[in-house]
């Protein structure tokens, strides 16, 4: 049977070479009779390269000749031969393919209390030791290079946070992050603009309570509020928006509810921005019988009067202040 061998062309030593140089593999093949076909194969799948060379592959004869080599092409290699007795494999060559870093996502957290968010960002590299940058552009301070003590790095990962309040009222700004590696910087810098206007506050302290037989009247106190902050509350029934109103104040009627469901009350602080705070909820279980609006022909001849509509409206409402969602 054939022997075959796989070794790199002349000039490379090493299976390492950066992207966008040329390279080319040999497959030595020793056989009797001659072998009369060789294939090659790149991570145990079969390649077929172009005649011409147009995919970045020439095959020709016992030699593979990647040009431009492009960091997807590295990972292992191997030939194998044929001939009227057998097909023999050779060895596997690992290509390791050097390039600059590169983005390879860019995401952000705000912290529950919304003053400060955190940015981070993430290279592809290889080598894999790399070196982060980062740089910040405002509106009224333009931009400016991040000290390196404010930057968390950890191997191909870096963060930074951004305080809002340090920025009062400036708004979005945008955080440029670049890693460097032996071969050089990263050309396109991972990006992200963030809005660091303080979010609006939490609702707290909501009661729910029926003045009349067809209204309930919610209220609730803002330890934090703002010039121009709104309040917006929003009712849902069966997951389906059915009540929406904004207020000055933190005190809205509800006119009327469906009798005998469960309904969700969302209630925001709303800034001058439109921007919303995380929401406080309430649900309310209404009776059959006894829920505002209900129509007449549903009532008990025994129908019950105000005060005591009241008592059994709050005895089945379950007013849960949840954690805010993130």
């Amino acid at each position: 049977p054939p022997r075959v061998t796989l070794q790199l062309g002349k000039g490379l030593r090493e299976p390492v070479i950066e992207e966008g140089r040329d390279l080319y593999f040999e497959c030595v093949v020793r056989a009797n009779p001659a072998a009369s076909l060789v294939q090659w194969f790149h991570n145990g799948a079969s390649l077929e390269p172009a005649a011409n060379g147009t995919s970045g592959l020439l095959s020709t004869g016992r030699y593979l000749v990647v040009r431009h080599v492009r960091a997807t092409q590295a990972g292992t290699y191997s030939c194998s031969a044929h001939n009227a007795l057998a097909t023999t494999e050779s060895n596997s060559v690992l290509l390791t393919v050097q390039y600059i870093p590169r983005c390879q996502k860019i995401w952000s957290s705000t912290s529950s209390n919304g003053t400060e968010t955190t940015v981070s960002c993430q290279v592809a590299s290889v080598p894999e030791d790399v070196s982060f940058a980062w740089t910040v552009r405002d509106g009224s301070q333009g931009e400016r290079v991040v000290d390196d003590a404010d930057v968390w790095v950890n191997g191909s990962l870096s963060a930074l946070t951004v305080s809002h309040a340090s920025h009062g009222v400036v708004g979005d700004v945008t955080l440029y992050c670049r890693a460097r590696n032996l071969l050089g910087l990263q050309r396109s810098p991972c990006v992200m603009a963030v809005d660091t206007r303080q979010k609006p506050g939490v609702l707290r302290d909501c009661s729910v309570s029926n003045q009349s037989d067809d209204r309930l009247l919610v209220s609730c106190s803002h330890a934090d509020p703002h010039p121009g902050d709104r309040f917006l509350l929003e009712v849902q029934t069966a997951a389906k928006l059915s009540f929406s109103v904004t207020r000055e104040t933190p005190s809205f009627w509800i006119p009327s509810l469906e009798p005998g469901v469960e309904s969700l009350l969302l209630l925001y602080v709303v800034n001058d921005r439109g921007g919303r705070g995380e929401p406080l909820k309430l649900t309310v279980h209404t009776d059959p019988y006894t829920a505002p609006l209900a129509s007449a022909d549903k009532r008990p001849s025994s129908a019950l009067g105000t005060s005591a509509l009241l008592g059994l409206v709050m005895a089945s409402l379950s007013a849960m202040l949840l954690a805010p969602t993130r």
